[in-house]
Parts: structure tokens; C-alpha cells; sequence
């Protein structure tokens, strides 16, 4: 895939953050069977899709802390099954617990997606 499709794609996971995101709606805008897509995302991301869409919505969502949301209004937000499923996964990724951070925490701003670059190019 080129830098334009990458773009596109990591996109569309930042504009639909608070919704379920699945593997076969990424495959499609990427135009690639969901194992295919899946495949080559993780070669050229190093982590599964899931884990990215994971993680992508746990930065969005320690904004969301700091802007004085509850950790289980965030959870649900961010599509997240549960509180108990969103404090483990946050406290996995940023080593506190949402509510720690909401608490210490002064601001937090979500990194831009990293689009990969083509194999041997420079």
C-alpha cells in the first residue's frame, strides 16, 4: 500500500474513535480480504490492527479524562465493553489508572498517526 492508503486508512480510525471499529471495514477502504489486510498491517505497523485501534482510543480517551469526563463515561465512549476491561487496558498502556491520571495528570495531547514509510525507500 502507498502513503496515500496508509493515510486514508489511519484516518478513518481517528474519525471513527468512538465507534466499534472492525476488521472488515478497514479491509474494505484498503481494498484486501480481512486476513490479507491484516497481514500486511502488521508487517508494516509491528502490532495487529486491534492493538492499534486500542491504543489509539486509550490516547483519546486520557484527553477525555482531563477534561473532567468519569472513567466509566469514557469507557463507554470509546466503545469500550466495560470499566473493569477500559481501567485494565489503560493502566496496561500507560501504567496508571485512568483515574490517577485524571488526577495528577495536567495535560495530554494524542500523538499523530505514524504513516509507514515504503519498503527501501530513504
Amino acid at each position: 500500500m502507498d502513503q496515500a492508503e496508509w493515510e486514508k486508512i489511519l484516518a478513518y480510525v481517528d474519525c471513527h474513535i468512538h465507534e466499534k471499529i472492525d476488521l472488515r471495514s478497514l479491509a474494505e477502504i484498503a481494498g484486501y480480504s480481512p486476513f490479507y489486510f491484516s497481514r500486511i498491517f502488521a508487517e508494516e505497523m509491528g502490532m495487529p490492527v486491534t492493538g492499534y485501534i486500542r491504543i489509539r482510543k486509550l490516547q483519546y480517551a486520557a484527553v477525555s479524562l482531563l477534561e473532567g469526563r468519569k472513567v466509566l463515561e469514557v469507557a463507554m465512549l470509546y466503545a469500550f465493553d466495560s470499566h473493569e476491561g477500559f481501567t485494565r487496558a489503560f493502566t496496561r498502556l500507560f501504567g496508571s489508572t485512568p483515574s490517577t491520571v485524571r488526577k495528577y495528570l495536567v495535560s495530554y495531547t494524542v500523538p499523530g498517526f505514524a504513516v509507514p514509510t515504503e519498503k527501501g525507500g530513504i
